[in-house]
């Protein structure tokens, strides 16, 4: 049985010097590994993005593998906690009849709620993600809204936003009484908005069946400050959305920085890198105006 902790620290030591040899051992001790590789996925996600083809195809075939069974939710209370910050939220039982996805929080949204929250606890302001304390945000495609409360939380007024009017009378229902939350019906492919706003936020929107990545890139262009930030985080279904929204998003002027993000940590990526990470993987579109150049980090490599 290979369990102990120092076996798996070891084999992934071995990443950097036989990344194809210690795939392959990896691979080969699944599926009783799975539940501490889970938490080491970001020494996965780099390999994926390899000048060797066999590395990025056994990188990206592990991380298949390890990726989490979907969530099945019902209606009801829930607090996400993290950090000092505690957010509750509501969770509506599941309705195919008239909601796609937006019943309950799916853990791209306490991802990029997490990212949110360290930006905005730590005593720099980060050059990619930026604090939301007085700022003012917009939540779009919201769900239950997670990543909107967390910004509340944290300090901002917010608008949270959603094509689904069922959505947005939960949402006023249980959050109407906070001061410096609104909500507001938007479909994306009628919007006329004009209001604009610092900060826009968005969690696993980018899907073609909603037609998100040809409609979202013009409400972003009414609704986004000159000098403000948006922030997509996406689960890739495979490369073609987000391909799609990049190039509209920039044929709209704006400059759009790519990031791979794993266990918190955020990998600088190139739009033919993102064809090469396995579906599942997270990837992080921070969307401002091309005049305002935005110096990237250091890779976490």
């Amino acid at each position: 049985m290979f369990d102990d902790a120092a076996d798996i620290d070891l084999e992934l030591a071995l990443l950097k010097a036989e990344p194809l040899k210690a795939l392959q051992s990896l691979q080969s001790k699944l599926p009783q590994l799975a539940p501490q590789l889970r938490r080491q996925r970001h020494l996965l996600c780099p390999l994926c993005c390899s000048g060797d083809d066999e590395v990025a195809a056994a990188a990206a075939k592990l991380l298949d593998q390890l990726a989490e069974p979907e969530a099945t939710f019902c209606g009801g209370r829930r607090t996400f906690h993290y950090r000092g910050i505690e957010v509750e939220y509501w969770e509506l039982d599941e309705d195919p009849g008239d909601l796609l996805f937006g019943y309950g929080a799916w853990p791209v949204a306490e991802s990029l709620s997490k990212l949110l929250i360290n930006s905005t606890l730590s005593e720099h302001d980060s050059q990619v993600v930026p604090s939301v304390h007085g700022k003012h945000v917009l939540e779009i495609g919201a769900g239950v809204a997670l990543v909107g409360l967390t910004c509340c939380a944290c300090g901002a007024k917010v608008r949270l936003t959603d094509g689904e009017n069922r959505l947005v009378k939960a949402l006023e229902e249980h959050h109407g009484h906070h001061n410096d939350l609104s909500f507001e019906v938007l479909d994306w492919n009628v919007d006329q908005g004009v209001e604009q706003f610092d900060i826009i936020v968005a969690s696993d929107v980018l899907l073609c069946c909603c037609g998100a990545p040809e409609a979202l890139p013009a409400v972003l262009s009414r609704r986004l400050k000159l000098d403000g930030k948006a922030l997509l985080l996406n689960v890739l279904r495979g490369a073609r959305a987000q391909l799609i929204a990049i190039s509209l998003l920039q044929r709209h002027g704006f400059l759009v920085s790519i990031f791979a993000v794993a266990s918190l940590d955020m990998l600088p990526l190139s739009t033919e890198q993102i064809s090469k990470l396995p579906d599942a993987a997270h990837v992080l579109l921070v969307v401002t105006w091309a005049e305002e150049q935005m110096p990237l980090p250091a890779s976490t490599t």
